[in-house]
Parts: structure tokens; sequence; C-alpha cells
């Protein structure tokens, strides 16, 4: 896996990407977020009999979520810092990969029937650290994907809204650096932590 399908992995699992109807005056000020969840190995198969050791994985992630609406469309728009860290446990070397962006609403359709399509907009910056601290890896571009949101009949309630199965399409493809490029995730691990 390249260095643009892991941030898309990460971002898809950390990122809820919500717009829905709203009155015309509503607005919020950025809000700050942390997620900080607990350490945990990767299943032991994740790489197959390429990486043979146990592998800790952290994540931490910060940043702000803004609100804005336009033509009574609640718009999401986040600034985010992201740091995996990949821990062999047996010689406690270290890979980490920081993705630093921005991810905005560009379009948001009401489809009528309760769901709603949101087209958003990637823009990042990538480095990767070899267990020195050393930089290995730059990436940076952009990429846009659209997903079909199941409201469930509450525009203006998006804690109940559930991303419909099989939506999610890449519609722009990734333009930029990715000095990833050609690279497996899974090799790195191996070569650099191994």
């Amino acid at each position: 896996m390249n260095a643009v399908g892991k941030l898309a992995v990460v971002l898809i699992s950390t990122l809820t990407v919500l717009g829905f109807m709203a009155p015309p005056t509503m607005a919020a000020a950025p809000e700050p977020f942390v997620d900080d969840p607990p350490a945990e190995l990767l299943p032991a198969d994740v790489c197959g009999d390429v990486v043979t050791f146990p592998v800790l994985t952290d994540h931490y992630s910060s940043g702000t979520e803004h609100l804005t609406t336009h033509h009574g469309l609640v718009h999401f728009q986040v600034h985010f810092r992201d740091v995996d860290t990949f821990t062999n446990t047996l010689n406690g070397k270290t890979f980490t990969v920081v993705n630093k962006g921005t991810g905005k609403d560009l379009k948001i359709v009401d489809n009528g029937d309760g769901t709603i399509t949101i087209t958003f907009k990637l823009v990042f910056r990538q480095l990767v650290y070899a267990p020195d601290g050393s930089l290995l890896f730059r990436t940076a571009g952009q990429f846009r994907t659209r997903e079909t949101i199941d409201t469930h009949g509450t525009l203006t309630d998006p804690s109940d809204d559930t991303p419909v199965e099989g939506t999610f399409t890449t519609v722009k493809e990734f333009v930029g650096h990715d000095g990833t490029a050609g690279r497996d995730f899974c090799q790195d691990l191996a070569i650099f932590i191994g």
C-alpha cells in the first residue's frame, strides 16, 4: 500500500465527513479535536508473510473542524495533523508517518430521498521517518472523493447519519508528488524496523 492508499484508509477511519441541511443563519466557530485511541497490535496476517514480527500501531490525530452554511447547506472543513507510529515490539524500532492537511466539502446535493451526496477535497502533505528520525519519503498533493450519506430523515441532525454502502468513490485521482510510488508499505515495515 502506498502513501496515498494509507492516507485514505487512515482518514476514512478517523474522520466522519458530514454535510446536512440547516437554517441559513447556522454557523459555528472552529472546534478543536483530538483523537488518541489506545495503541494496538496489528493483526498478525495484515502483511501476510512479509512482516514476521509483532507491530504495535499508535495513532494520534489533532486539528480543528469548522461548519459553514452555503445556500442552506452546511459544509464541513477540517485541518488535521495525524501521526501514525509503527513499532517492532521485539527491537523497539519505529516507522513514523505524519500527515498534515485540510479537507472540505466542495459540493453537497440533497437527493430528495433522505440522502445527500458529498464531494470532498483533501489536500495533504505526508512525511515518513526512519527509526533514527531521518526523513525517508515525502508526498504532497490532493484528491477528491464522493459519497452518499443516509440522513435517516433528519437533515439537521448529523448524529445519526451513515454512509450508504458501496457509494464511496474517488472522483479525481491523486495529483501531486508521491514519494512512495512503487513502494509497498509492508515491505517498508520489514526493511526499516525488521
